[in-house]
C-alpha cells in the first residue's frame, strides 16, 4: 500500500509537471507568433530570461538598446511579448493624455514600498490613473514654472554653500560624488526648509543615497520578471512582516515627526507642507502612508536623477573647453562680474541662456542617465503604433537609445557633444527634437518636478562655471557610468582652482559658506597658510592672487609666478616644427593650398549670408533661362554621342533611359508650347525640335539591343518598360500625334515591347522569401533590392494607366532572338488595359517595401536584403545608399494616388523627397558644416558615394538623373477637374491640389541648385561632369581622400565593385536548394556586364570630373535630368495662389503639419443657420460635451436693437449636434473662456448698461455675476477677448468696437491689456500701444503671451495699410507682480485680420483668419492653415484631436491628430480626454 501511495505521488507530480511544462510551452509558442513579424533576438522572442541577462550584464542596456536599432530598425523585439520603438511617431500614442490610455506595465509594481502592511504612494509605482490625476490636481500649481520660484531662495542656499565647500576641498574633488551630496541638501531643503548635511559632512547621512542606489538595484534586476518580485517581496508575510524601515523611510518619517514638533501644517513653505495641506482637500488620497511615500519619491527621484545629470553634463563640459568657454561667456553676458565678484543669477535670467539649456540637452541625449524603458501595455482590442499592428496585451516602450542617435532627428555628427544643435536647427526640427527628449518621460505622466529639476541645473551648472577653473583629472579614462536603468556617473575626479578677478575671487561675498579673506600675494602656493572661514569646520586654502595686469591668454595661468622654463621649451619645439612643416607646405602643398584659397575667396566675393540663399549663382530666374539651358545641355549629348539610332558608349539599360529622357524633354517643350509667353518663331523652333527628337526614339526603337536586356537581371527589364510607356504617353499629348495613323503604329508596336519585357517580371513576385518582392537576378542568391522593386512598383502602375492594350502575341523582343539563343519562348499571353492584375502588383508591392524595413535612420532607402543559408527572412541588410534608389518610387506613388485617390501615398512621397533633401546638407545652416558629409550629398548638392572618389561604374554615373526625373513626374500638377483616364482615375480636391502644388514648389529652390551646380561641371566643350559637388569645392583638384565619404557601416557596394558578385553572400552556393534555378547563364548579370568599361583614368587632365571614366554620356544624361519638368515645377509653384476656395481643406506648409493633423484628418459642417449665429466666445465644456458660442451683432430690420444671442451645441449619441438658445443677462458678450464649472464672458456693454468681465452659471437660469466693470472707475471700451493664468489671475482686451459699431458710448480709456485679481479686486494695464487688440492666450508654460492687434478691420472700414497682426511678450516677474515685456511682431496673416488665437501643447500658435485657421510654429514660421471659405473668426479646442470653428453662419470641426490638445484646457486642468 505504501509503495501504491509513494507511486500515485510520483504520477501525480510527473502529471503536475507535465501540465506546468505544457502551459509554459504554449505561453511561449502563442507569444512568439503573435509578434512573429517584429524583427528582433531569436532569444528575446521565446523568453524574458534574455532581457535579465542583459539588464544584468557590465554593459550599459542604453548601449545595448542603440545596437538593436541600428541592426533591426525603428521598432525592435525585447521579450516574448515586448515591442521597443525608436520612432518618436509613437511616443503619443504610447505616452499620450488621450483615450486609450496605455497603462503602466507590471515592472512599476517593483520600487513599491509598504509601511505596516500598507503600501505607500509613490509617483514611480502610482498606476492608477485616475489617483495620478487628482495627485497632479492638488500639486500642479506648485510645479509649474512660476510655481518653482517659491523654492529658488532653497536652491541658491545649497549652490552657495555647494562653491564654498568647493573651495576648501582643495585641488582636486570627485565631482559626481558632490553633485550626488548636493542634490540630496538641495532636495531636503525645498522638501523640509532644511538640508540633511550631506555637503556638510561629505558623507552618506544616515545610508539613505545607499538604500535608494538598493532600490534602483532591486528594480534593475527584477525588470525583465516582475512576477518573481511580487512572488519574493509583495507576498503577504513580508508586506505584513516588522522588518526595520529602509534608510530613505527613517528619513521621510523623521521629516514628518519633525513638522509636527515644529508647528505642523502651516508653518513652512515647502513640499512637506504641500503634502500635508493636500491631506487635508482630499484625506483619501493622502492618507498618511501616502505622505510617507511621497516624501520617499521627492527625496530619491529628485536627488539621484538631477544629481546624475548635472555630473553628466560638466563631464561633458569639462571634455570639450570651446563649449566650456562659449557657455562662460553666454552666462557672462547677462550676469557679468565686476569688481565686487559675480553674483548667482535669479533662474528667471537662466531661463532666457539658449546655450546654457542646449549643453544639458546635449547631455542628457549623448550620456543619458536614465536608461529605464518606461514600459506601458497596449489595451484590449490592439492598438497601431507608428503604423505597425499589435495586439492587446503587448508591453511597449521608447528605445532612446536608438532615438538619440537617430541622424534623421539628431544631424549627421550624432556621436559627438554639439550643443549648437539644439540651436541651428529649424524650429520645425527642434521641434522634433525636444519631442525626442525623454528624459523626463512624457505626455500624462511627464515628470512633475522637470522646473525644479530644470532651475537646480541652471543654476549649479552657472556656478560652477562661473567659479571655478576646471579640468578633468584622468580624461583618458572616459566617463564611467553604473550598467542599470539609472546610470549614475561613479567617478568624475577634476582638478580645480577658484576663478578670480581683479585682487577678488569671482564668487561675490556670500553668507558663512563664502567668505573670504583678501590676502597679499604669495610666491609660492606650497607656502599659503589654510585660513577659516567663520562657521566652516574646514579651513579653507589662502590662494595668491593674480596681479592686475593685461595678460595674452595662453600666458594667464602663469602671470604671478614667473616664467617656466618648460614653457620655453615648448615654445621652441613648436617653432622647430613649425618651420619643418613650413618647408614642406612650400615645396609640396603650397600650390594646391593656394588654389584652394582663391576658390574659397571667390566664393565669399559673392556670397556672405548664411542662408540657402548664398548657394544661388546670379543668373536669371526664368523659364526662358533654364529652357535654353535645357535645350543646349541636350544638343550637346545628342552631337557628341549620338551615332544616328543608339549611344554606342553607353550599356544597355541605360542607354534605355536615356531614350526616356529624350521623350521626357519633348513632353516638356511640348508643354512650353501650350504657354501663352512663347513667341511664334520660338514656337516654331520648338516644334521643329520635337520632331527631331522623336525621331532620335523611333530610330532607337529599331537599333536597342533588347535580347541582351531581355536576358539580364529583373531591373532592367523594366526601364525598358518605362521607357516606351513615356514614348506612348508624350504621342498621347501632342496633338500632332495622337490623332495621326503614324502616331497610332507607334503606339501599337512600343506598347507591344512594353508588354513583353513586363512580362518578365509580371509572376516574379513571390511571397515565400521576405513575404514578398522581386529578387534581383536569379543567376545570383537571392537579393531583394530596392531599385528592382521600385521598378515594380513604378511599372506595374504606369502599365495600368498608360498601356493602351497589345493583341499580338508574339513573345520575342526581337526576331533574332530564337536564333541567336536557340531558345523557344511561349505565346505572349494577353494583357488588356487598366487591367486590376497591374493594379494589384503595384498596390501589393509598395505594401511589401514599404513595410519590410528600406529605410535608414536617415529615411533614406538602402540598397537591399540578402537571405541567410537556410533562412527565408530577409535578415542581412546592404547598408549602401545609391541615389536613385530615392527616386524611382516616387512616379509609383503618383500613379497609385492616380489610380486609388488614397493621398497617403503622396504623403508618403513628401517624406521621401524630405528625407533626400535634408541628406544634401540643404538645410544646414551652419556655415562650417554646410561642407560636411550628410548622408547623400553636402552643399544641398546630391552626391553617390562614388563621385569624390572618382570611381562611380557606367551604371552609377547616371543615378542622380534618374532621381531627378522620377521626382519631376511625382511633382506634375494634380488633375482637379478631368481624371487621366475617365472611370478609372481619380481627381483632386482643390485642398490635396493645394498642398501638392505648395509642396512640390517648396523644393524648386534645391532642385534649382542641383541645377546650377550641374551646369557648373560643364568643360570646354559643354559636357557635364558627375561630380556636381565639385564646382562648389575643388573642381581643378585632384580627388582629395578629404572628400571621399566613408561608406555606411554594413555596406557593399555591387555597383561599383562589380567584382564581389562572383563571391559570396552573391554567389549561388547560398540560396536555398529547394528554390528554383534560373533560367540559363545567359540571363545572368554577371556575363552581361563589360566590366572593362566601368574603369577610365586621364592622369593628365586636372580636373577632377575627368578622373575614372570622366565625363560620359551617362554624366550628361544625369545632368538632363535634373532640368527636365522644370517648367511644370515652376507653374506648380505658382498654382497654390489660383486655387478657387469652395471648399474647406487642409493646405500644408511645412512637414510638420502633418503631425498636427494626423493620417486621416477631416472637416465637418455640424450647424448651419440663415444669420450670422457664430462669430465669438467658443467654449468646450466636456461635461456635457457641448461648446457655447457668441453670434456677431445681431439688429432688427429697420437697423435697431443692437444685440448678440448666445448659443449652446450639444453633440447627440449620434454625433449630430443640438443648439439651443440660451438666455442670460450678459450685455453683448464676445469672448469667453472656462472657469471652473462656470464661465467667464466678455461683456462689450451697451450705451445704458456698462461692459465688463462676467460669470455666467452653465446650468439653466444661467445666472451671470460681474467681476469687474471699470479702471478704477473708468468703464472699459467693449472687453473683446479673456484668459486666465494658473495664478488665478485674468487677463483681457479692450478694443473700441463697440463705439465703432454704435452700440457703445465714446471710449473713456485706450486700446489697453489688462490683468485682474478676483481674490484682491487688483487691476492694472499690462500693455498697451495697440490699434485694436483682440484675441490673446498664453503658450503651454506661460512664459509668452499672445496678443492680436486687429487694427487692418476699424470704424471706418477697412485699411489694409494698418496691422493685422500677433505679438508675442515674455510674462516676467518683477516685485511680485506679472509683466508683459520685449514686444515682438509673431506673424502677421496673409489674408484678413488674426481674431482669436490660442496655443496647443506643443507651442504652435493658431489663429482664426480671413481664409481659415492659420498655424504657425513657436518661431513664427506658418507651418499649415485649415481653410475655411469665409474664414474663421474664433474657434476653440474640444477633445484631444478637435477643434470647432466659428464661421459665422456655419460651425466647423475639425478632426485631426489626438496629439493635439489646446493649452489652455489643459494648464486649466480640464480633462478633455476622448470617451
Amino acid at each position: 500500500m505504501a509503495g501504491l501511495q509513494s507511486l500515485s505521488l510520483f504520477a501525480l507530480c510527473s502529471v503536475a509537471l507535465l501540465i506546468t511544462a505544457a502551459y509554459v510551452l504554449t505561453t511561449a509558442v502563442i507569444q512568439y507568433w503573435r509578434l512573429r513579424k517584429i524583427p528582433g533576438p531569436q532569444a528575446a522572442a521565446w523568453t524574458n530570461l534574455w532581457l535579465l541577462i542583459r539588464m544584468n550584464s557590465d554593459e550599459p542596456f542604453y548601449h545595448f538598446r542603440r545596437r538593436l536599432a541600428e541592426k533591426y530598425g525603428p521598432v525592435q523585439r525585447y521579450g516574448p511579448n515586448r515591442v521597443m520603438f525608436s520612432d518618436i511617431s509613437a511616443i503619443p500614442a504610447m505616452y499620450g493624455t488621450t483615450n486609450p490610455i496605455y497603462p503602466k506595465a507590471d515592472n512599476h509594481n517593483i520600487p513599491v514600498a509598504y509601511a505596516n502592511g500598507t503600501q505607500v504612494l509613490s509617483f514611480i509605482a502610482l498606476k492608477d490613473d485616475d489617483k495620478a490625476a487628482r495627485l497632479k490636481r492638488n500639486l500642479h500649481s506648485t510645479f509649474t514654472t512660476q510655481g518653482v520660484l517659491s523654492f529658488e531662495p532653497h536652491v541658491d542656499h545649497t549652490v552657495l554653500e555647494l562653491v564654498g565647500h568647493l573651495n576648501a576641498a582643495g585641488s582636486s574633488a570627485n565631482l559626481a560624488q558632490w553633485m550626488s551630496w548636493f542634490a540630496f541638501d538641495t532636495i531636503a531643503r525645498i522638501a523640509f526648509s532644511e538640508d540633511q548635511g550631506f555637503m556638510k559632512q561629505q558623507q552618506d547621512v544616515g545610508g539613505a543615497m545607499q538604500a535608494g542606489q538598493r532600490r534602483f538595484d532591486h528594480w534593475n534586476f527584477y525588470f525583465a520578471i516582475p512576477w518573481l518580485d511580487g512572488i519574493l517581496y509583495k507576498n503577504w508575510w513580508v508586506r505584513n512582516s516588522k522588518r526595520p524601515a529602509s534608510a530613505l523611510m527613517r528619513l521621510a518619517l523623521r521629516a514628518i515627526e519633525t513638522r509636527k514638533l515644529k508647528g505642523g501644517l502651516g508653518s513652512h513653505h515647502d513640499l512637506l507642507d504641500l503634502y500635508m495641506s493636500s491631506a487635508e482637500r482630499d484625506p483619501e488620497l493622502y492618507t498618511p502612508a501616502a505622505i510617507i511615500g511621497l516624501t520617499m519619491t521627492t527625496m530619491q527621484a529628485g536627488a539621484e536623477t538631477t544629481a546624475f545629470t548635472t555630473a553628466t553634463c560638466m563631464y561633458c563640459l569639462l571634455s570639450n573647453k570651446r563649449v566650456l568657454e562659449k557657455l562662460r561667456l553666454e552666462i557672462e553676458s547677462v550676469a557679468p562680474a565686476n569688481e565686487s565678484g559675480w553674483e548667482l543669477p535669479s533662474v528667471s535670467v537662466l531661463r532666457k541662456l539658449t546655450y546654457l539649456e542646449a549643453c544639458v540637452k546635449e547631455s542628457q541625449r549623448l550620456r543619458p542617465t536614465i536608461n529605464i524603458v518606461s514600459e506601458r501595455v497596449v489595451p484590449a482590442g490592439g492598438a497601431t503604433i507608428a503604423g505597425v499592428n499589435l495586439p492587446g496585451g503587448t508591453i511597449v516602450g521608447m528605445n532612446t537609445g536608438g532615438i538619440y542617435h537617430d541622424p534623421s532627428i539628431f544631424g549627421w555628427d550624432v556621436d559627438v557633444y554639439r550643443p549648437e544643435r539644439w540651436l541651428e536647427a529649424s524650429e520645425e526640427q527642434r521641434v522634433i527634437m525636444n519631442r525626442g527628449n525623454l528624459s523626463f518621460l512624457a505626455g500624462k505622466r511627464m515628470c512633475l518636478g522637470l522646473h525644479v529639476a530644470w532651475m537646480e541645473m541652471r543654476k549649479v551648472v552657472s556656478a560652477l562655471v562661473m567659479n571655478f577653473e576646471m579640468e578633468l583629472a584622468h580624461p583618458e579614462r572616459g566617463l564611467k557610468q553604473s550598467a542599470g536603468i539609472f546610470a549614475a556617473p561613479t567617478d568624475v575626479q577634476i582638478r580645480l582652482s577658484p576663478r578670480r578677478f581683479g585682487r577678488q575671487f569671482i564668487i561675490h561675498s556670500y553668507p558663512r559658506y563664502f567668505w573670504m579673506a583678501i590676502a597679499q600675494p604669495q610666491h609660492s602656493r606650497e607656502s599659503s597658510p589654510p585660513i577659516r572661514a567663520p562657521g566652516l569646520a574646514e579651513p579653507i586654502t589662502q590662494e595668491p592672487l593674480c596681479k592686475q595686469i593685461v595678460v595674452p591668454p595662453w600666458r594667464a595661468t602663469e602671470a604671478g609666478y614667473g616664467r617656466s622654463p618648460r614653457r620655453w621649451t615648448l615654445l621652441l619645439l613648436c617653432l622647430a616644427s613649425g618651420a619643418v612643416a613650413l618647408n614642406m607646405l612650400i615645396q609640396y602643398f603650397f600650390p594646391t593650398l593656394l588654389g584652394h584659397i582663391c576658390h574659397v575667396l571667390a566664393l565669399f566675393s559673392v556670397t556672405i549670408k548664411l542662408d540657402n540663399s548664398t548657394w544661388k549663382s546670379k543668373v536669371p530666374d526664368n523659364a526662358a533661362y533654364w529652357l535654353e539651358e535645357h535645350r543646349t545641355a541636350l544638343s550637346t549629348m545628342q552631337g557628341n554621342y549620338w551615332n544616328g539610332s543608339d549611344w554606342p558608349t553607353s550599356i544597355q539599360w541605360v542607354s534605355a533611359f536615356m531614350d526616356t529622357l529624350l521623350v521626357a524633354s519633348d513632353r516638356s517643350f511640348a508643354y512650353t508650347l501650350g504657354s501663352s509667353d512663347i513667341s511664334a518663331r520660338s514656337g516654331k523652333s520648338l516644334r521643329s525640335e520635337i520632331d527631331h527628337y522623336l525621331s532620335h526614339v523611333e530610330a532607337f526603337y529599331d537599333d536597342e539591343d533588347v535580347i541582351q536586356i531581355f536576358d539580364a537581371a529583373y531591373d532592367d527589364a523594366q526601364w525598358v518598360v518605362l521607357e516606351w510607356l513615356e514614348a506612348i504617353k508624350f504621342i498621347g499629348e501632342y496633338p500632332k500625334y495622337a490623332q495621326s495613323s503614324h502616331g497610332r503604329a507607334n503606339i501599337a508596336r512600343f506598347a507591344h515591347r512594353a508588354h513583353i519585357f513586363y512580362n518578365i517580371v509580371q509572376n516574379q513576385f513571390n511571397t515565400s522569401e521576405c513575404g514578398g518582392g522581386i529578387t534581383w537576378n536569379p543567376a545570383l542568391a537571392t537579393y531583394k533590392n530596392a531599385i528592382t522593386n521600385e521598378l515594380f512598383l513604378s511599372s506595374s502602375v504606369a502599365m495600368y494607366l498608360y498601356y493602351p492594350g497589345n493583341t499580338l502575341s508574339d513573345p520575342y523582343p526581337s526576331p533574332r532572338y530564337a536564333n541567336v539563343t536557340n531558345t523557344t519562348l511561349p505565346a505572349l499571353p494577353r494583357l488588356a488595359k487598366h487591367d486590376p492584375i497591374l493594379l494589384r502588383n503595384a498596390v501589393d508591392e509598395y505594401q511589401w517595401f514599404k513595410t519590410h524595413n528600406f529605410t535608414n535612420a536617415l529615411g533614406l532607402v538602402v540598397d537591399g536584403f540578402h537571405i541567410s543559408h537556410n533562412q527565408t527572412t530577409c535578415n542581412e541588410r546592404n547598408e549602401q545608399v545609391y541615389t536613385y534608389n530615392q527616386g524611382v518610387m516616387l512616379s509609383g506613388l503618383r500613379g497609385l494616388w492616380e489610380a486609388t485617390g488614397d493621398t497617403s501615398y503622396l504623403r508618403d512621397g513628401y517624406k521621401y523627397i524630405k528625407a533626400t533633401i535634408n541628406a544634401t546638407g540643404w538645410n544646414v545652416h551652419s556655415h562650417s558644416l554646410r561642407g560636411q558629409w550628410a548622408g547623400l550629398g553636402r552643399n544641398g548638392i546630391m552626391e553617390d558615394y562614388c563621385d569624390a572618389p572618382a570611381n562611380c561604374s557606367q551604371d552609377n554615373q547616371i543615378f542622380k538623373g534618374i532621381y531627378f526625373h522620377h521626382l519631376g513626374l511625382f511633382c506634375e500638377s494634380l488633375p482637379t477637374k478631368q481624371p487621366l483616364v475617365a472611370g478609372v482615375t481619380y481627381t483632386a480636391s482643390s485642398g490635396v491640389s493645394a498642398t501638392h502644388s505648395s509642396n512640390c514648389a517648396s523644393y524648386v529652390p534645391w532642385i534649382e541648385h542641383n541645377a546650377r551646380a550641374a551646369l557648373g561641371t560643364r568643360n570646354t566643350t559643354g559636357i557635364m561632369g558627375g561630380w556636381w559637388t565639385a564646382s562648389h569645392l575643388n573642381k581643378t583638384q585632384e580627388p582629395w581622400l578629404a572628400w571621399s565619404p566613408p561608406k555606411p557601416k554594413g555596406s557593399i557596394d555591387p555597383i561599383n565593385e562589380p567584382w564581389l558578385l562572383r563571391q559570396p553572400p552573391w554567389t549561388r552556393q547560398h540560396q536555398r536548394k529547394d528554390l528554383p534555378s534560373d533560367k540559363g547563364t545567359s540571363r545572368s548579370f554577371l556575363n552581361a556586364v563589360d566590366f572593362s568599361k566601368r574603369h577610365r583614368t586621364d592622369f593628365l587632365s586636372r580636373d577632377i570630373n575627368d578622373k575614372g571614366r570622366g565625363r560620359t554620356v551617362e554624366t550628361q544624361a544625369s545632368g538632363i535630368g535634373v532640368r527636365i519638368t522644370k517648367e511644370e515645377r515652376t507653374v506648380a509653384a505658382k498654382s497654390l495662389s489660383n486655387q478657387s476656395l469652395k471648399e474647406p481643406f487642409f493646405a500644408v506648409y511645412a512637414e510638420s503639419f502633418f503631425g498636427i493633423i494626423g493620417k486621416s484628418p477631416s472637416i465637418q459642417l455640424i450647424v448651419e443657420r440663415d444669420y450670422k449665429i457664430a462669430h465669438e466666445a467658443p467654449v468646450y465644456v466636456p461635461g456635457d460635451d457641448s461648446v457655447y458660442f457668441t453670434s456677431n451683432v445681431l439688429r432688427s430690420a429697420d437697423g435697431s436693437n443692437p444685440h448678440i444671442a448666445i448659443s449652446k451645441a450639444s453633440r447627440q449619441r449620434d454625433q449630430s449636434w443640438k443648439v439651443q438658445d440660451i438666455p442670460t443677462s450678459i450685455s453683448m458678450g464676445n469672448g469667453a473662456i472656462n472657469y471652473g464649472n462656470d464661465i467667464i464672458f466678455c461683456a462689450q456693454g451697451t450705451k445704458t448698461e456698462a461692459g465688463g468681465i462676467m460669470v455666467m452659471e452653465t446650468k439653466d437660469p444661467y445666472s451671470a455675476t460681474t467681476l469687474v466693470d471699470s479702471f478704477h472707475g473708468r468703464l472699459f471700451n467693449s472687453v473683446n477677448d479673456v484668459i486666465t493664468h494658473t495664478d488665478g489671475s485674468i487677463w483681457f482686451t479692450d478694443p473700441t468696437y463697440g463705439f465703432e459699431q454704435d452700440f457703445r458710448e465714446k471710449p473713456q480709456l485706450p486700446c489697453q491689456v489688462y490683468r485682474f485679481e478676483p481674490e484682491t479686486g487688483d487691476i492694472r494695464v499690462v500693455a498697451d500701444g495697440f490699434g485694436r487688440p483682440n484675441g490673446l492666450c498664453f503658450s503651454p508654460d506661460e512664459q509668452t503671451c499672445y496678443v492680436t492687434d486687429t487694427d487692418m478691420v476699424h470704424g471706418d472700414g477697412v485699411d489694409p495699410t494698418r496691422v493685422g497682426t500677433i505679438y508675442a511678450f515674455d510674462v516676467i516677474v518683477r516685485n511680485h507682480s506679472h509683466f508683459l515685456a520685449n514686444r515682438r511682431v509673431l506673424a502677421m496673416a496673409d489674408a484678413g485680420i488674426p481674431d482669436g488665437v490660442k496655443c496647443d501643447l506643443q507651442g504652435n500658435v493658431y489663429s482664426g483668419c480671413g481664409d481659415g485657421v492659420n498655424v504657425w510654429d513657436a518661431g513664427g514660421r506658418l507651418v499649415g492653415k485649415i481653410i475655411i471659405p469665409g474664414g474663421v473668426a474664433n474657434f476653440c479646442f474640444t477633445k484631444a484631436g478637435e477643434m470647432v470653428m466659428l464661421n459665422e453662419e456655419r460651425v466647423w470641426i475639425a478632426t485631426v491628430s489626438d496629439e493635439v490638445q489646446g493649452a489652455l484646457l489643459h494648464n486649466l486642468g480640464i480633462d478633455i480626454s476622448r470617451p
